[in-house]
């Protein structure tokens, strides 16, 4: 009897090991520094932020406007000459705010909250809001 397992098994290990084994990767994602494995920007890179959210435009509120004034002026932007662009009610996917950070961890559950694009001097800058009043400046993902 045991040496019947013991042939069932070895023809079972024997079937198993046939075949090449290929790792997967991005196009045009170059592996070979690496050994064969995407590096870990290739792996865990997100897309850019949209400029322009889906959502519903909505008025923005005066404490919102001024968080965004108070952000920008700790970053040494002037924000004389501020312009709202677009404002939009929206339901982030989760707690990223549709902007995630690399090595970062969020909430997996919706969330309301507002997109909000700012212009002064002619630069574009795209903020996040989730329930409250305190904003997330998004930056795109080659610029961080």
């Amino acid at each position: 009897m045991r040496t019947l397992i013991a042939v069932a098994a070895a023809l079972l290990l024997a079937g198993c090991s046939g075949g090449t084994v290929t790792s997967s990767t991005t196009p045009g994602a170059s592996s070979s520094a690496t050994g064969g494995q995407p590096s870990p920007d290739q792996r865990f890179e997100t897309a850019p932020p949209l400029p322009d959210q889906t959502g519903t435009p909505t008025p923005l509120p005066d404490d919102h406007l001024a968080a965004i004034r108070a952000d920008l002026s700790a970053r040494g932007i002037s924000a004389d000459g501020l312009t709202v662009i677009s404002a939009r009610a929206v339901v982030w996917n989760d707690g990223s705010w549709g902007c995630p950070q690399p090595g970062s961890f969020s909430t997996q559950a919706l969330e309301q909250g507002m997109a909000v694009i700012v212009e002064v001097d002619g630069v574009q800058y795209d903020y996040r809001f989730g329930s409250g009043p305190t904003p997330r400046l998004c930056v795109p993902l080659a610029q961080r």
